[in-house]
């Protein structure tokens, strides 16, 4: 745990810890979402391709059951690794902080994950997917404005701050720990 009082304002070690700590963690939720597709999409894809081909089924038909079975088991873990995490660490200990904590991290899995299906369906083979998606990964790190701050991104490049679902989870998580405590300003 740590000392760290909610009502009150936090100073720069306190921002700097839990700025590190939204960032890992949303980080560390990304990439669980994008190697949970890496490694089992590529053995599936060719099954899919055959069942459509043949006319079995649609791909909604695919993408909605492997989200309902997939969906107990992210859910259960997002819950687990959330309750340790949250409660250790002394975020905001409030239910509605810690339900807009839980639903942001079981967003950013889901958005990784759906990212990284576009990904592996659009390159041709599973190596290609398990390359460029990382790659992808770690831009929209650099430029969700953490590791480099967003004026100091060069203009040709400030749009991929935009795109970048890390830049909008690692915000989100900051207003929910942040606001409603004074400013030290």
């Amino acid at each position: 745990g740590r000392d760290f009082d909610p009502d009150g304002a936090p100073n720069d070690a306190e921002l700097r810890n839990i700025g590190g700590l939204i960032f890992y963690v949303v980080v560390d939720h990304a990439l669980r979402g994008s190697f949970a597709v890496i490694f089992t999409y590529p053995l599936e894809r060719a099954i899919v391709l055959r069942e459509r081909a043949s006319g079995t089924y649609r791909a909604t038909s695919y993408m909605l059951s492997k989200g309902i079975a997939d969906l107990p088991r992210d859910v259960c873990f997002h819950i687990v690794l959330s309750v340790i995490l949250y409660f250790m660490v002394g975020l905001k200990p409030t239910a509605g902080a810690y339900f807009y904590y839980l639903a942001v991290v079981t967003g950013v899995f889901a958005v990784a994950q759906g990212f990284t299906l576009c990904v592996a369906t659009l390159v041709p083979d599973p190596q290609s997917s398990s390359s460029i998606t990382p790659v992808i990964i770690v831009l929209y790190m650099l430029f969700g404005g953490y590791l480099i701050d967003g004026d100091s991104i060069p203009g040709p490049l400030s749009w991929i701050r935009w795109t970048s679902f890390i830049f909008y989870s690692m915000n989100g998580l900051f207003r929910n720990q942040f606001d409603g405590t004074k400013s030290q300003q």
